[in-house]
C-alpha cells in the first residue's frame, strides 16, 4: 500500500507546480475564452413541452481558470479511480494469499499421504486421503488414490465406487477410465473393461496408453484383426519406434494367419502373411511351424523340410525345428538315415546344447534304443539336475521298460501331484504334450505353443494388467 501512495505523491508533486505556473500565466495575460456546453433544462414548466431537455449554454472566463478547472477535475477523477484500484488490488492480493495457503495445506497433506502410500502403509495413507477428500471435495486425486488402495487390497468393487465419485468431479480424466478398466479386468468383466476403454478413447483418441490397453484387451479376447488395427494406429502415433512394435505386429498377423489356415481359400493369404513375418523377423520360429504344416497338407512336405533345415542352420539355438523335421519324416517312414545325420551334425556344431541332447534322446527312444536314451538322459541329469521335463521323459523310458510304478512316480515328481488320476498320461505322442502346458491366465498372454514344452520361452506380450501409477 505504501508503495502505491508514494507513486501518487510523486504525481501530485509534479502536477501542482505545473498547474500553478499555468494559472499565473493565464492570470497575467488575462486571455479570455468562451466555453460551450449542454446543460439540462430543469425549468421546462407545464407549458414547456416544446422546450428541449438539453439546452446549449456558454460562458466566458479567463483561459487560466478554464485550464485549472479542467486539470483539477481530471486529477480528482484519476485520484478516485486510483484509490478504488488500490483497494481492489489489496483485496485481490489478500484473496490470492488465502487461496495459496489453502493450496499449500492441501498439497502438503496430499504429499504426506503419497509418502505413506509408497511406503506400503495403506491404512495411514487412506486415512490421510480421506481427510483431504473431506476438506477439498473438488480435488479428485485423493479419490483416485483411495481407489488404488482398494485395488491393491483386491476390493475391486469399492475401487470402482471411488472412481465413480471422482468422475462426478472430473468426467474427462482418461486415467479414471483406465483404472476402471483395470478393475473390470480383475473382475473378469471384459465387456465393462472394453466400455471403459472406449470412453477413454472418446476423450483422447490419440492417447497411447489407451491404445495399448485396447490392443491388449482385444488380444485377451482373441480378436486379432481388431488388435492389429489398434496396434497400427499406436505405431502411427508413437514418436520413437521400438523393435518390439514390429514383433507385436508380427505376432498378431501370425494369429490371423492361423485362423485363415482353417479354410482352403484362406491358405493362400496365410502363406503370404507367414512368409512376410519370416522375412521381417526370421527368429520368430512359430511362423515356420505353421507355414511348414500348410506345405505338408498341400503335399509339399519336401519344401517344409528344406525350410526347417535352412531355419535351423540360421538359428541353431532353436533345436525344436529338428523335432518338426523328425515328426514329418517319421510319419513318412523316411526318418533313417536322414534324421540321424541331422542330429549328428547338430551335436557336432552345438555339443553343449542340453535341449538338443534331450531331443536326440527322445529320437533314440522312438527308434527303440531305450538304453542309449536312458544313458543320455542320465548324463543330462548329472550335469544339470533333475528338471521336471527330465522326469517326464524318464517316465516314458520306464513305461517302455514295463516299470509302470516307476513311470507313475516320475510323473508325480514332474508335476507335483498326488494322484495318478489327476493327469492324462500317454507316450509316443509328440513331445510330451500335457494339458498343464497349455494353460493360460487372463493377465498374461504369450505365443508359446511350440516351445514352452521344451522349457524355453518365446518373447512374451506385455502384461495386460500393467499398473500405470505415479
Amino acid at each position: 500500500m505504501m508503495k502505491y501512495m508514494k507513486h501518487l505523491l510523486v504525481i501530485l508533486v509534479i502536477t501542482i507546480p505545473v498547474l500553478y505556473t499555468v494559472f499565473l500565466f493565464g492570470y497575467h495575460n488575462q486571455t479570455q475564452t468562451t466555453v460551450i456546453y449542454h446543460g439540462i433544462n430543469l425549468f421546462r414548466g407545464e407549458e414547456g413541452g416544446d422546450q428541449p431537455l438539453f439546452e446549449k449554454r456558454e460562458f466566458t472566463a479567463p483561459l487560466s481558470y478554464v485550464i485549472l478547472l479542467t486539470l483539477t477535475f481530471g486529477i480528482v477523477i484519476a485520484a478516485v479511480a486510483g484509490l478504488i484500484w488500490l483497494l481492489f488490488s489489496r483485496w485481490e492480493q489478500r484473496r490470492r494469499l488465502r487461496s495459496e495457503k489453502r493450496e499449500e495445506r492441501k498439497e502438503r497433506l496430499y504429499i504426506e499421504g503419497i509418502e505413506y502410500y509408497f511406503q506400503g502403509d495403506l491404512d495411514m495413507a487412506e486415512k490421510i486421503f480421506e481427510k483431504v477428500k473431506a476438506r477439498f471435495p473438488a480435488f479428485i486425486s485423493p479419490y483416485i488414490r483411495i481407489a488404488d488402495i482398494h485395488y491393491r487390497r483386491r476390493d475391486y468393487r469399492k475401487s470402482l465406487e471411488l472412481l465413480d465419485q471422482a468422475r462426478v468431479n472430473e468426467a474427462k480424466r482418461v486415467d479414471i477410465f483406465l483404472r476402471k478398466a483395470e478393475n473390470f479386468l480383475a473382475l473378469d468383466d471384459l465387456g465393462e473393461a472394453s466400455a471403459a476403454l472406449e470412453r477413454a478413447a472418446e476423450i483422447d483418441p490419440k492417447n497411447l496408453t489407451v491404445l495399448e490397453y485396447q490392443r491388449d484387451l482385444y488380444i485377451m479376447r482373441e480378436k486379432w484383426e481388431e488388435a492389429l488395427e489398434v496396434h497400427k494406429e499406436y505405431v502411427r502415433l508413437v514418436k520413437h519406434r521400438r523393435p518390439e512394435m514390429e514383433e507385436i505386429q508380427n505376432r498378431l498377423q501370425y494369429e490371423i494367419a492361423r485362423k485363415l489356415v482353417a479354410s482352403e481359400e484362406g491358405k493362400g493369404k496365410a502363406i503370404r502373411a507367414l512368409r512376410e513375418i519370416i522375412r521381417s523377423e526370421p527368429r520368430f520360429i512359430p511362423a515356420y511351424k505353421v507355414l511348414g504344416e500348410i506345405y505338408v497338407e498341400q503335399n509339399r512336405a519336401e519344401e517344409a523340410l528344406k525350410m526347417w533345415e535352412k531355419a535351423y542352420k540360421e538359428h541353431p539355438e532353436h533345436p525344436i525345428l529338428l523335432t518338426w523335421i523328425e515328426d514329418v519324416l517319421y510319419e513318412q517312414g523316411a526318418h533313417e538315415p536322414r534324421m540321424s545325420e541331422l542330429y549328428r551334425k547338430a551335436l557336432e556344431k552345438s555339443p553343449h546344447d542340453r535341449l538338443l541332447k534331450l531331443f536326440y534322446a527322445h529320437y533314440l527312444l522312438r527308434l527303440d534304443r531305450v538304453d542309449e536314451a536312458e544313458a543320455l538322459l542320465g548324463e543330462l541329469e548329472r550335469t544339470g539336475g533333475r528338471l521336471p521335463l527330465f522326469s517326464i521323459f524318464r517316465s516314458e523310458i520306464y513305461e517302455r521298460k514295463g516299470r509302470f510304478k516307476d513311470a507313475i512316480k516320475a510323473l508325480k515328481a514332474a508335476y507335483g501331484i498326488h494322484s495318478f488320476n489327476e493327469m492324462v498320461f500317454s507316450s509316443g505322442n509328440g513331445l510330451f504334450e500335457h494339458p498343464l502346458h497349455r494353460q493360460r491366465t487372463v493377465s498374461w498372454y504369450t505365443w508359446d505353443r511350440y516351445r514352452i514344452n521344451t522349457g524355453q520361452e518365446l518373447i512374451p506380450m506385455p502384461d495386460i494388467q500393467r499398473v500405470h501409477r505415479a
